[in-house]
């Protein structure tokens, strides 16, 4: 899973069930901190982001 910043700054962002978590980040537009994160082998995941826009992309094989 991938979380593309849209915004010039997008922050709170905060995901779980990933191999790297985040808690409350903040990500400028450009950043690759947010890319190619894996599911964990439970499968589900969770994001919430509490300013800013971004694109979050889910490859085939991890639906």
């Amino acid at each position: 899973m991938s979380t593309i910043p849209f915004s010039d700054q997008i922050s709170g962002l905060t995901y779980s069930g990933l191999g790297y978590p985040l808690r409350q980040a903040t990500l400028q537009r450009g950043s690759t901190r947010g890319i190619s994160n894996q599911f964990t082998s439970e499968g589900r995941a969770t994001l919430s982001l509490d300013t800013g826009t971004a694109l979050v992309c889910v490859t085939r094989e991890n639906v």
